[in-house]
């Protein structure tokens, strides 16, 4: 379950990057820097995962309930 979530996490870096450029005009500079916010939110979210919610849960609640989560969200 993880290998699959991480590999729908890079499919939509590939297609969003192209969607930034392409309709919405943004240069390969700013469209890096509009996807720093996201990648630092990654980073917090992944040390308070591993650090607090998975040795309290474990990986088999911890991992489902985010993908639900993540497919739950309304779209930007």
């Amino acid at each position: 379950m993880v290998a699959l979530s991480g590999a729908g996490m890079f499919g939509v870096f590939l297609f969003l990057t192209s969607y930034v450029q392409s309709l919405l005009g943004f240069t390969p500079v700013q469209t890096g820097s509009a996807f720093l916010p996201l990648i630092g939110v990654l980073m917090v979210v992944a040390q308070v995962s591993l650090s607090v919610l998975i040795p309290r849960l474990g990986p088999k609640t911890v991992v489902p309930a985010g993908m639900v989560m993540a497919a739950a969200r309304p779209p930007c």
